[in-house]
């Protein structure tokens, strides 16, 4: 049985990063505004603008905590909290426009839709009609890759699947 828990917590390089990348594109927006397309540039600053508000809003150091009932999942603007294992179906790696991200899919029934709620519930179908995956994680402003990640966290993942620490 695996008694350890796994919880990665943002590192300040990687807010610093996301902050100044919101930044850059808001400033970028508002050159296109000064350029004489008023619209575009407004949508642009909107748009970076909320991102960005949201992210420091809703930043918490933690994203990512994992032990052998499931993960708690904060490392997007849906914060898709608690995940127990048994709504999981698979988890794997994957690149995604050059980045590595882990990867889960959720299984498609009742008992999960409605512990999700309905936005969040939207946002997987929505993935799926899109040929997306349920939930993607990035831990990349962790410190942590998710080559390294991937074993650890799926090790609980079998570890529920075949039943051994319960």
């Amino acid at each position: 049985m695996n008694n350890q828990k796994i919880i990665l917590k943002r590192t300040k390089k990687g807010s610093f990063i996301t902050v100044l990348i919101c930044i850059v594109f808001i400033i970028a927006s508002l050159l296109v505004v000064l350029w004489g397309w008023f619209a575009i540039g407004l949508i642009g600053v909107i748009f970076f603008g909320v991102c960005l508000f949201l992210y420091v809003r809703t930043t918490n150091k933690v994203v990512l905590i994992v032990d052998e009932t499931g993960f708690a999942d904060y490392s997007t603007i849906f914060r898709f909290g608690f995940i127990p294992w048994n709504y999981v179906e698979a988890l794997r790696l994957q690149n995604i426009v050059g980045t590595e991200v882990l990867i889960v899919e959720l299984k498609h029934n009742q008992e999960v839709f409605s512990s999700l709620g309905k936005f969040k519930t939207w946002e997987i179908k929505s993935n799926h009609s899109m040929g997306l995956p349920s939930l993607v994680i990035n831990v990349e402003a962790t410190g942590i890759t998710p080559h390294e990640l991937f074993p650890q966290m799926n090790s609980f993942f079998e570890e529920f699947r075949t039943g051994e620490s319960f």
